[in-house]
């Protein structure tokens, strides 16, 4: 149905809802027109009748979730992604997920004006749930990588930088397209600043021990960082991007030039 005249549309669609109220087309008809009018609460509301009618439709879901973020429904953003995580076994909204991990990281207030630090749990198992699906994005590993390293787990945000550097560079000429190569830089680069994070953290731990304690404690859950075979895979790994960058197409524009300046600190600081 097409009416150019929202404002008719949303009455029409609202009567409809009233006399079907399983019809969760007219539901989604219904928050379309109200998003249209700039009734995002309303729309948002419309949304959650609809899920009601049509639960194991990730589409809805995925409405449902652009929706909450813009009104500020936190903890309906989550609960919206594990239904994707169950419906669609793949995930790749990492630019609602930032927002979602930037609201938890800082603080911020939802729409009822509850802190959203309450959120975190729920997040994090969330978050944990992330290598039991496809990831069709590796900016959804560095934002998850962003809240865990918020949370003091440094291991676990480490090894989702990896995951995000394994895929940027698994796509296809990487090199050739400017925002493929950007991608790849900022990941080598958050690999290696985690890295560093990491291996300053378990210093900080060893010097906090008594030396008597340490031959009875168990490290195997430890990566060893800061070592020198560890430096020299960062650093080769550093230098192949280096190399691979500036045989790129795109090496003189500023932004990539800018990367690798930053990438080529970080060698020197590795030597």
């Amino acid at each position: 149905m097409r009416i150019d005249d929202h404002a008719i549309a949303s009455r029409a669609f609202r009567r409809r809802v009233d006399l079907e109220p399983e019809d969760f087309e007219s539901w989604s008809n219904l928050a379309n027109a109200l998003l249209r009018l700039g009734h995002k609460p309303r729309a948002f509301l419309a949304l959650k009748e609809a899920i009601r009618a049509e639960y194991e439709n990730w589409k809805v879901w995925e409405n449902l979730c652009a929706v909450a973020i813009d009104v500020g429904a936190f903890n309906d953003v989550i609960f919206s992604f594990n239904r994707i995580f169950d419906l669609k076994k793949s995930f790749g909204d990492h630019e609602i997920l930032n927002l979602v991990v930037r609201a938890v990281n800082e603080n911020l207030l939802d729409f009822d004006n509850q802190p959203c630090s309450n959120f975190a749990p729920a997040l994090r198992a969330l978050i944990d749930r992330l290598p039991s699906v496809t990831v069709t994005d590796y900016r959804v590993w560095l934002a998850a990588a962003h809240f865990l390293s918020a949370t003091g787990d440094a291991k676990r945000a480490q090894d989702f930088r990896r995951n995000a550097y394994r895929d940027a560079r698994a796509a296809s000429g990487w090199e050739k397209a400017q925002s493929s190569l950007l991608g790849v830089l900022k990941c080598a680069e958050e690999v290696v600043k985690g890295m560093k994070q990491l291996s300053c953290l378990v210093l900080i731990f060893f010097n906090s021990i008594p030396c008597f304690w340490l031959n009875r404690l168990n490290f195997s859950g430890y990566i060893a960082l800061g070592t020198d075979s560890d430096k020299a895979s960062a650093k080769l790994m550093l230098r192949s991007l280096l190399a691979a960058a500036s045989a790129s197409p795109h090496a003189s524009d500023a932004t990539v030039a800018a990367q690798r300046e930053t990438l080529a600190a970080l060698a020197a600081q590795l030597a």
